[in-house]
């Protein structure tokens, strides 16, 4: 749970409230908890609109709509809940397990990104470092990975055996190992 102090003052007790995230989402609470147990939501009265986009469902044929839900923005079927389409953001990387799927930027409960096939459940391959559309040129593995360091942004293989790594271009340290 993390914890922000605002400006804001509980009703109650006059104690500071402070900005926490829950499983339901973020809310304000008093500091004064256990003895004051003064909360409110954030999200009363602040739901984004939707907006329509010029894309159809290649479900059903309706237009698709920009939501915004609890892990941010997605595109999905205006006929929900008949048609429960939602686009799928691909990165352009085969699945290396199944060598079916093509992977998906998805996004996890909380707020990080990682990278799934996109024959989940069917396959159920996962990955928390970027994959790369491209072979390493050590190994021949079908894809490499982007990985922060403190150093900058590199692109390495994700192969255990195998040592290559390159800085991206434009990072700020070149880091190589051969």
């Amino acid at each position: 749970m993390q914890e922000t102090a605002q400006e804001e003052y509980c009703e109650n007790c006059g104690r500071v409230m402070v900005l926490k995230r829950g499983r339901f989402g973020q809310f304000m609470a008093c500091t004064g908890y256990p003895d004051c147990k003064t909360t409110r939501r954030l999200d009363q009265g602040k739901k984004v609109p939707d907006i329509p986009l010029d894309e159809t469902c290649p479900l059903c044929k309706r237009n698709m709509i920009l939501r915004h839900g609890r892990f941010g923005e997605f595109t999905s079927c205006s006929g929900y809940p008949e048609c429960k389409y939602v686009k799928q953001n691909f990165i352009g990387v085969k699945c290396p397990e199944c060598k079916e799927g093509e992977l998906v930027e998805k996004r996890a409960r909380k707020g990080n990104t990682f990278y799934g096939c996109g024959n989940y459940p069917k396959c159920k391959f996962t990955s928390a470092a970027k994959p790369v559309p491209e072979k390493c040129p050590d190994c021949g593995h079908e894809y490499l990975v982007e990985r922060m360091r403190k150093d900058g942004t590199v692109i390495a293989c994700p192969n255990k055996e195998c040592d290559y790594e390159r800085a991206v271009e434009g990072a700020t340290a070149a880091v190589s190992k051969a």
